[in-house]
């Protein structure tokens, strides 16, 4: 199984589908089969619940609507503020000498979160497809 390398994004493009509902495209750049994607996500505040993706292929450059393949993860998996080291942590065993350019409670803190397809999906190269986050 191919890996697709995660600049391969060039052409994004962003798209506000609801209140609950964003969208991101990308254009692969040669075929490749994904199980699955990391996505660069912040947790603000306290929700619950789950965060579904959804890959979907391109329509007039917008989403389908139909899904090639689904994942879902739990919120509460996912990395809150001030579970995360802060950029630049001193090592272990150093002083204890707090960060204010670190994360705080109140601060979201951005991590790779990884949702896995239960299939592998088949995307071909140069093809738009979108990826839907609800």
């Amino acid at each position: 199984m191919d890996s697709v390398s995660p600049d391969l994004s060039v052409g994004i493009r962003s798209s506000q589908l609801s209140t609950n509902r964003v969208a991101q495209s990308f254009n692969m750049p040669r075929d490749a089969q994904i199980s699955s994607l990391d996505l660069k996500l912040a947790v603000v505040g306290r929700p619950d619940g789950t965060i579904t993706i959804r890959v979907q292929t391109d329509k007039n450059s917008l989403p389908s609507g139909v899904d090639l393949g689904t994942a879902t993860r739990e919120v509460d998996s996912m990395t809150k503020p001030g579970t995360a080291p802060a950029p630049n942590a001193p090592p272990s065993g150093a002083p204890n000498i707090p960060n204010l350019a670190g994360p705080t409670a109140a601060q979201p803190v951005y991590a790779f979160e990884r949702f896995t397809f239960p299939h592998a999906l088949p995307l071909k190269g140069g093809k738009n497809y979108w990826i839907v986050l609800e």
